[in-house]
């Protein structure tokens, strides 16, 4: 059996979108303490990743570094995949595919309209457009990574910055 958390990136800053190139632009005020708070969440459930992976964006990947410091993850230990930058569904999966079937538990971070589409496929209902730090989690039947299918996922949980849970 084995866990995978979808998390897309927190709400990012526009304030110099003229300037910056998209990759490049950061998180706002309200993305880093959606982040801290949503990985507060996590850690109340005493979830802790094996591994963590990350687009090379840097709102993804400072949603990925907030989010590792509050379970205890260790920072260095992420590992940057410049295919999830703005990946279609075919490179999530192909990611996904390729880790290493001793983790058990892998977190994702990216970015939309990938990400919505990715687990539109997982929740196997209506087309789900994930919110801005929201974490989609699924359990997947599987022994190794590379048997990943969307057939095989059960959604467990669906949580995001305005949840009132």
């Amino acid at each position: 059996m084995k866990t995978l958390y979808v998390v897309r990136h927190a709400k990012s800053d526009w304030a110099n979108a003229d300037i910056l190139n998209d990759i490049d632009r950061p998180l706002n005020k309200r993305g880093v303490q959606n982040a801290y708070e949503m990985a507060a969440r996590l850690k109340a459930k005493s979830i802790l990743p094996d591994f963590l992976i990350s687009s090379n964006g840097i709102r993804a990947l400072h949603t990925a570094v907030i989010f590792a410091h509050q379970i205890g993850f260790d920072t260095q230990k992420i590992v940057i995949k410049p295919s999830l930058y703005h990946a279609p569904v075919e490179n999530i999966v192909s990611e996904i595919k390729n880790i290493d079937s001793g983790i058990n538990k892998l977190m994702i971070f990216s970015h939309n309209p990938g990400l919505s589409d990715f687990v539109s496929f997982l929740n196997k209902k209506a087309y789900l457009t994930l919110a801005t730090c929201a974490i989609f989690t699924v359990a997947l039947d599987i022994k190794s990574w590379e048997d990943f299918s969307f057939e095989n996922a059960k959604v467990l949980d669906y949580d995001f910055p305005k949840n009132l849970k």
